[in-house]
């Protein structure tokens, strides 16, 4: 019989996992659910200030709840929950990468990347999620930037080698859109170039008052990463 506790955890969980796709529509794309397709993440500071906000309070509510009053499967689940959530609040606010190079880059990579292989779909899906995300190219791209107040070296460098990449990707995406006559998604990865080697202008800026190397996890969050209690 399913208890108070068990609703509680259930209704916790299923309104994670909305936000969290919400936050990050690539791993929606990954398992399959087509309506995330068209999505490109957020990536400005306020969506992860707030992201950073709503992990809190949902540890604290997992927390709150008595793991011996659980039944099935979710006394089981319980710990990897409360494990995951903390591992995800240390990689956005305890070591916050986001903060130290321009994450839109590798992430704009993979918003193509993934629907354009996906050639099992309808094309008039694959245009169209193509097409959205070349749209949001310039402000994930821009937001990123923005976001990087504590910039290093060796992070940036890597970056420029993906970003690098990104016209060749937009190319064949082009070439897709020509074979198709889908103007609009010809006329975005057009304007996807110009932004993308701005963009790279500006992470030579950065580069130029960055900090040598990298940025460590460091020992303490380092082991609440991989085991122990964070």
């Amino acid at each position: 019989m399913v208890s108070r506790d068990d609703e509680v955890f259930d209704s916790l969980i299923e309104s994670l996992i909305s936000e969290y796709l919400d936050f990050n529509p690539l791993l929606g794309t990954y398992l399959g659910l087509h309506e995330y397709d068209p999505l490109m993440p957020n990536l400005s500071k306020d969506r992860f200030e707030y992201a950073i906000k709503r992990l809190e309070w949902y540890l604290n509510k997992f927390k709150s709840i008595d793991r011996e009053r659980l039944t099935g499967s979710r006394k089981i689940d319980y710990e990897p929950i409360i494990r995951g959530i903390g591992e995800f609040l240390i990689l956005t606010r305890d070591w916050p990468t986001w903060r130290m190079y321009p994450i839109g880059f590798d992430i704009v990579g993979r918003a193509l990347f993934s629907i354009l292989i996906r050639d099992h779909l309808p094309m008039e899906h694959r245009l169209f999620s193509l097409y959205s995300r070349v749209k949001g190219i310039e402000k994930a791209i821009m937001d990123s930037l923005n976001n990087v107040d504590e910039p290093y070296t060796l992070w940036l460098d890597y970056t420029a080698m993906s970003g690098k990449g990104l016209p060749h990707l937009l190319n064949v995406i082009k070439r897709f859109g020509e074979k198709f006559e889908n103007k609009e998604l010809i006329d975005a990865c057009e304007r996807a170039v110009e932004v993308i080697t701005k963009g790279l202008e500006r992470l030579k800026d950065l580069r130029t008052r960055a900090k040598p190397g990298f940025k460590p996890i460091g020992m303490e969050l380092f082991k609440n990463f991989y085991g122990q209690d964070s």
